[in-house]
């Protein structure tokens, strides 16, 4: 394991960590992620990074990578460096909301933001901006609720567009 730090940000490397493909931690602040290196950089884990962050990091573990992968770093011994990188989000989980006169945000957890309209939700478009701010997330990120207003929302149904089953 090495480190290396960059602007605030710490680098681990690692290339034997059992089972696990070679791979770095990158640490800010409360901040980590983790990227895997090899047979594609994609990453593994965000916890706290924002989208424009983890898209910095990429860019530089994708510049890095090949010098990474040729000083020991690689668990394959026919390794063949590519210079691609790809992260696909395989669930949405809220993190936070926020609002505005028009719009609802919710800041998932693996740094992306989706904006809908309140108009598609009638109790929360006719409550108080102090109703909306007294939320709770429910099921690991997965579920929005008001107990006040008895409002539940799927987070994963604001990605299709409005919920439902939106009461």
């Amino acid at each position: 394991m090495g480190s290396h730090g960059f602007w605030s940000h710490s680098f681990y490397f690692f290339s034997n960590e059992g089972q696990e493909p070679a791979h770095i931690h990158v640490q800010a602040g409360g901040d980590q992620c983790k990227f895997w290196l090899e047979p594609v950089i994609r990453l593994a884990v965000n916890h706290g990074f924002a989208a424009r962050e983890l898209n910095e990091i990429a860019r530089i573990v994708t510049q890095q990578q090949h010098t990474l992968l040729e000083h020991g770093m690689t668990t394959s011994a026919n390794h063949k460096a590519r210079a691609s990188c790809a992260y696909v989000p395989t669930v949405a989980l809220a993190k936070s909301l926020s609002f505005d006169d028009e719009l609802m945000h919710v800041t998932l957890t693996d740094g992306r933001v989706i904006s809908v309209p309140l108009i598609w939700f009638p109790i929360l478009f006719a409550s108080t901006s102090d109703q909306r701010l007294r939320y709770e997330i429910g099921m690991g990120g997965r579920s929005l609720h008001w107990p006040e207003l008895d409002e539940d929302l799927a987070v994963g149904q604001l990605l299709a567009g409005a919920d439902p089953v939106s009461t």
